[in-house]
């Protein structure tokens, strides 16, 4: 199982290179991208063996060998984040589920510590743990 995760992570750093996407950091199942978008929204890919997604003819979560890029707003000042865009694909690309919150309508949440979202705001906002 860690074999296939190194070699995955070794294809998707690849990948992820020739489309200017920064490595995060890794966890135990998941490998992190970043690349800006505008002054206060940035994507972050998740690659992982385990990606969940809902359907839509199903009531079920499913789990695929696949990828997440969401789109998160940012207010630095206020250290708040939320997600705008959220786009699930399988391993080789087709796109799975697609959800999106319309801007004004979204809620920003403050950063919690020690999450993984304390390192999304860190990466973007300069700030926090790295």
């Amino acid at each position: 199982m860690k074999k296939i995760l190194f070699l995955l992570s070794l294809f998707v750093c690849t990948l992820s290179y020739a489309q200017d996407w920064k490595l995060v950091f890794e966890g135990d199942d998941v490998v992190y991208y970043y690349k800006p978008q505008t002054k206060n929204t940035a994507w972050i890919k998740e690659v992982s063996d385990k990606t969940e997604y809902e359907p839509e003819d199903s009531l079920e979560t499913k789990v695929v060998k696949g990828y997440v890029v969401t789109l998160w707003k940012f207010d630095c000042a206020e250290e708040k984040i939320a997600p705008l865009h959220i786009n699930t694909y399988s391993y080789d690309g087709k796109l799975l589920q697609e959800v999106q919150n319309e801007v004004e309508e979204t809620e920003m949440f403050f950063v919690v510590s020690d999450t993984v979202g304390e390192r999304f705001f860190g990466e973007f906002c300069g700030k926090g743990k790295r």
